[in-house]
């Protein structure tokens, strides 16, 4: 009988030294784990930057668009017109005809005036820009996605080897509470 004692208390250290060290393990996985979770927020940081990188950018483009087209407010005074008539063909087409005369004039003139040195410089300066900053937000994109998978790749690695520790220690505590 006491050697039966004797012999469960040795596996019951035995087990309890397994237990310490899955403890220490678990310990070493988790201080390994804060690391990689101060990245993940690193990146999210990151994203949100550059999120407001495309933000800035879309607002400065549709500021630019605003200033190049203004949009036109209709007139609430403009009285309701006639319903379609057939015979308003002949008057369109003759409408369309005036209206591409005129046009021509305008691009003649839209020619002169980005011919001019001072209308193209702007032009230049702000393709520039623009190019500058949909290049810097595409790179900081590009790193931010890159950053991101590393880190996901980095914690499901980190889980499975976790899980894969906690199904060993479960299983030799399993075979030691059925032999014993």
């Amino acid at each position: 009988m006491l050697s039966d004692l004797d012999t469960r208390q040795k596996q019951t250290q035995v087990t309890i030294e397994l237990a310490r060290q899955t403890v220490a393990e678990v310990n070493n996985t988790l201080a390994r784990v804060e690391p990689i979770l101060a990245g993940a927020e690193r990146t999210a940081s990151a994203v949100a930057l550059a999120g407001d990188a495309w933000d800035k950018t879309l607002k400065t483009l549709t500021g630019t668009l605003k200033d190049l087209f203004p949009p036109k407010e209709p007139d609430p005074n403009a009285p309701k017109g006639r319903p379609f008539d057939i015979l308003e063909y002949a008057q369109t087409v003759e409408q369309v005809s005036t209206a591409a005369v005129d046009l021509r004039g305008l691009l003649v003139e839209l020619q002169k005036t980005v011919g001019s040195s001072a209308m193209t410089d702007q032009v230049r300066q702000l393709q520039s820009t623009t190019l500058s900053t949909v290049g810097q937000a595409e790179t900081s994109a590009v790193q931010v996605t890159d950053h991101v998978t590393k880190r996901a790749l980095q914690v499901i690695a980190a889980f499975f080897a976790a899980l894969l520790v906690y199904r060993v220690v479960v299983s030799l505590l399993k075979r030691q509470g059925l032999t014993g």
